[in-house]
């Protein structure tokens, strides 16, 4: 059994009890759908088991691959190659949805290509700063050739159609910068020259959706916390469930905001999970992320070389910053972005990306293990 599930055990319990409050907040918010007319309870449920079960499998089997070896290395850049070309060709031919190209149907199975390349995207940077450190932060030409062009190209493409997601991996991306320590002359540069390249979009009012409803919903945001009038209920009506919430909640299922809340399956999970189970719930939402971070630094600081302590900063800081805007978004702290919480909320192509995260954080957890268990059997061999 151990041999079966490789890596941190601490990890396995926090992934199983998010991978529940996923079920749970599916069957809260099914109700919603039935009235739309779509598909039953039971349905939406079978639905989100399957993804959770093919979020298992894609754990184990990445969990199974050593993080070192030449395999895992190509590998991880041909995802982030695939995760790239299926991103440019949903601009071009992707499937629309909620008035927008979300998704990607190849053979008959649609996904999100975006989410995909959120995770696949940080391989790749870990990669080139294990393997290029010395020449990109001493020399500009190969800073830009292999971090600045990349960074523009994967949040600029994002960006176009889900400014928030763009946002997130660039902060993710300013902190990996931070723990490795590089030229701070280019880094800031760098950011510069996204600033400019944000405003001129914004300034410009391109046909972009993204950047369009982004300005929207940060005028809407700045002007509700001036205004007492009631006609921000998209920026309200999450407080609103948090409040309605009280300490012990209104019961799975029982949750009334859901009922006009747009997108509550998905966007605003931590709002219904707290008003259907109450403050408490929430407090232990929290402490499950945080002790995910704990575990994350665990494995983090027990790692014995540079790519693999990369790679659990890289894909657990990407994950903690998105849980950190979903928070914020739902108390009110942030405008509205759309963004799902790892792991719990409703649909697939999220939940599997994550999981491949997961999988990468127990393959750098358990090689590490066997390492040193390694170590400590030459050691009592030599006494």
């Amino acid at each position: 059994m151990k041999k079966l599930f490789a890596g941190d055990k601490g990890m396995y319990a926090i992934v199983t009890t998010l991978f529940l409050l996923s079920l749970i907040v599916t069957f809260s918010t099914v109700p919603y759908d039935e009235i739309l007319g779509s598909s039953s309870t039971a349905v939406h449920l079978f639905k989100q088991l399957v993804y959770i079960l093919i979020g298992v499998v894609v754990i184990f089997l990445f969990s199974h691959v050593n993080y070192r070896k030449r395999i895992f290395k190509i590998g991880s850049l041909s995802l982030f190659a695939f995760s790239l070309v299926t991103s440019v060709l949903m601009l071009i031919i992707g499937i629309e949805r909620d008035d927008a190209i979300r998704d990607l149907s190849i053979f008959g199975v649609s996904f999100q290509p975006f989410e995909f390349l959120k995770i696949t995207f940080f391989f790749y940077l870990c990669y080139i700063f294990t393997r290029g450190y010395t020449l990109i932060n001493s020399s500009l030409k190969y800073f830009v050739l292999y971090v600045a062009a990349p960074v523009l190209l994967v949040c600029g493409l994002i960006f176009g159609h889900k400014s928030s997601s763009a946002i997130i991996i660039f902060a993710a991306f300013m902190l990996l910068c931070y723990v490795v320590k590089l030229n701070w002359k280019y880094v800031l540069s760098l950011v510069g020259v996204t600033v400019l390249a944000v405003t001129l979009v914004v300034l410009l009012k391109t046909n972009s959706r993204a950047a369009t409803t982004g300005v929207s919903r940060v005028t809407d945001f700045v002007e509700s916390v001036f205004s007492n009038d009631n006609v921000y209920k998209d920026i309200d009506d999450p407080k609103i469930a948090i409040g309605n919430g009280g300490l012990f909640g209104t019961f799975p299922g029982n949750s009334e905001v859901k009922y006009y809340l747009a997108n509550a399956e998905s966007d605003f999970v931590f709002s219904i999970l707290v008003e259907e189970g109450g403050l408490l719930v929430g407090i232990f939402v929290v402490m499950v992320y945080v002790l995910f971070l704990f575990r994350v630094m665990m494995i983090m600081f027990r790692c014995q070389d540079d790519y693999g302590k990369l790679l659990a900063f890289g894909l657990g800081a990407l994950i903690i910053v998105q849980v950190f805007v979903h928070l914020c978004v739902a108390v009110g702290l942030l405008p509205i972005t759309g963004e799902q919480l790892p792991l719990v909320s409703r649909g697939g192509s999220s939940l599997v990306a994550y999981c491949i995260a997961i999988g990468v954080l127990q393959s750098v957890a358990s090689h590490n293990v066997k390492k040193e268990k390694e170590v400590k059997d030459e050691i009592v061999e030599n006494e």
